[in-house]
């Protein structure tokens, strides 16, 4: 028992202009549920009544596009598209993107991502890769955050470009402050459009200092 399906070389790999149930169905393959190896479109389907493509148990990958020139799967459905696995020990989708290296585009989003669980980044360590954690907000907010010092009692901080282009300026920003080393009262005394004024009324007038900015998305 091989592939569901094999297609090597075709304009369409796979046709389908019009089904009343489900457009592919596979319900049990040892390997690839259905397998296109080069085709100017790998599946078509055009208007189906109940599930595009279904793959219902494989054993190997249900669906598999290895090189593709647009998309690789382009799927429209009133239901949206739902990928899952049985397996808890394995992902409901997994994307591998071009030697899967840090800097490559794994996965586009034009929309909103709602997760139940937890979403976090994979960090190479010596116990190999492990999750970190992304902090969480009832409100739609970006951080922003770094080291300065006051040179006489005071300090002017300005944030980065792509900080002040995403954040709102009909939302007060909240800004921390914390001293280095010395202890030394600081306060901002100032907000403006690309960063904030820091003033001391402690003796410490060189004070090195941290500090933490979050304002809320653009547009949100």
């Amino acid at each position: 028992m091989g592939n569901g399906m094999n297609v090597q070389r075709a304009h369409r790999g796979f046709y389908i202009g019009e089904a009343f149930d489900d457009g592919v169905k596979v319900k049990f393959a040892k390997e690839d549920g259905l397998s296109v190896d080069s085709a100017y479109d790998g599946i078509d389907i055009d208007k189906v009544k109940d599930d595009g493509v279904s793959v219902f148990r494989a054993s190997g990958d249900g669906i598999v596009v290895y090189y593709a020139g647009d998309e690789g799967i382009d799927a429209t459905g009133e239901r949206g598209n739902v990928l899952r696995s049985n397996n808890k020990d394995f992902y409901g989708l997994y994307v591998y993107s071009a030697g899967a290296y840090p800097n490559n585009r794994g996965l586009y989003v034009a929309g909103t991502i709602y997760a139940t669980g937890t979403k976090s980044s994979l960090v190479e360590t010596s116990r190999g890769k492990e999750p970190l954690f992304a902090i969480e907000s009832p409100e739609v907010e970006f951080m922003c955050s770094g080291t300065a010092r006051l040179v006489d009692g005071m300090a002017k901080v300005e944030f980065n470009r792509l900080f002040c282009e995403a954040i709102s300026t009909e939302v007060p920003l909240r800004i921390t402050l914390t001293s280095k080393g010395e202890f030394s009262e600081l306060f901002v005394s100032g907000q403006f459009s690309k960063g904030f004024l820091v003033k001391s009324v402690s003796e410490k007038k060189d004070v090195e200092f941290d500090w933490i900015a979050i304002g809320r998305r653009k547009g949100y």
